[in-house]
């Protein structure tokens, strides 16, 4: 092969390389791409663009984050455990990687409480199932003490003290031993947790749907149908704003 004919092969190399690096998006790129594909309710699509962002930045935070609630999303459509399970692992281990980037980070802290407590709900270990419930309370009042402005966090908190009035009476009273008592009134602190959470994001559809939960079981019927007319009105962000809102929806007819 002639200099030449070196050179000008060199010459296409190079120049198809810096058109591909021009091409390439950063990971700011890609989670704004992501982003309009959930406001589109492209979820698979928007699923799959957040872990592309890994591709060029494998620390990013706010990828990992939202790799976990998508997930959690669609397991949460599925009532069986074994169905459930393969996205509330993979939900897992993207919020427990981000933990281990930034164990301070409050919307980190909150996630990891939530998927915690739905790890929780499919563990069939006693044992497991009360130390993954102690965990998610703990992350959730740390999300809170990092930042008390965070309405995730306070739904967090809601959640899971909703969550506890309904396990079962073995799971309760082990976790019982761990905490001393629960207050009587946990119920209440439910909806004071919710109540702060909506307040702090009159959008944030899960907020709504929980205390609406919480109000109906309190036997607050005439709040819980106020709070679910609420969710009803709000905007539709994603695909899982459409699936909390058919689920207000539902309980809202049970309680016409």
């Amino acid at each position: 092969m002639s200099i030449q004919t070196i050179i000008k092969v060199t010459a296409i190399a190079i120049a198809g390389f810096c058109y591909n690096d021009a091409k390439a998006q950063s990971a700011e790129e890609l989670l704004s791409e992501a982003k309009k594909l959930e406001q589109k309710y492209k979820e698979k699509e928007a699923l799959d663009t957040y872990k592309k962002v890994l591709t060029v930045d494998a620390n990013n935070i706010p990828a990992l984050l939202k790799i976990s609630e998508i997930h959690i999303a669609m397991g949460m459509r599925f009532t069986e455990p074994e169905h459930q399970a393969p996205y509330y692992h993979a939900a897992k281990e993207a919020i427990d990687k981000a933990f281990l980037l930034d164990k301070l980070n409050s919307d980190v802290l909150a996630e990891m409480s939530l998927v915690y407590s739905l790890s929780a709900d499919i563990e069939k270990k006693k044992e497991a199932t009360v130390d993954l419930i102690k965990q998610s309370k703990a992350f959730a009042d740390l999300a809170v003490a990092q930042n008390d402005k965070n309405p995730k966090a306070y739904y967090a908190l809601g959640k899971w003290c909703y969550d506890m009035e309904n396990r079962n009476k073995l799971i309760k009273a082990a976790v019982k031993v761990f905490y001393g008592s629960f207050d009587k009134t946990n119920i209440d602190s439910t909806t004071a947790y919710l109540e702060k959470s909506i307040a702090l994001d009159k959008y944030f559809a899960p907020g709504y749907y929980y205390l609406g939960k919480a109000y109906n079981y309190n036997r607050q019927y005439e709040k819980a149908v106020q709070v679910l007319q609420q969710l009803a009105k709000l905007p539709t962000l994603t695909q899982y704003y459409i699936d909390v809102k058919k689920l207000g929806a539902d309980l809202y007819q049970q309680l016409q």
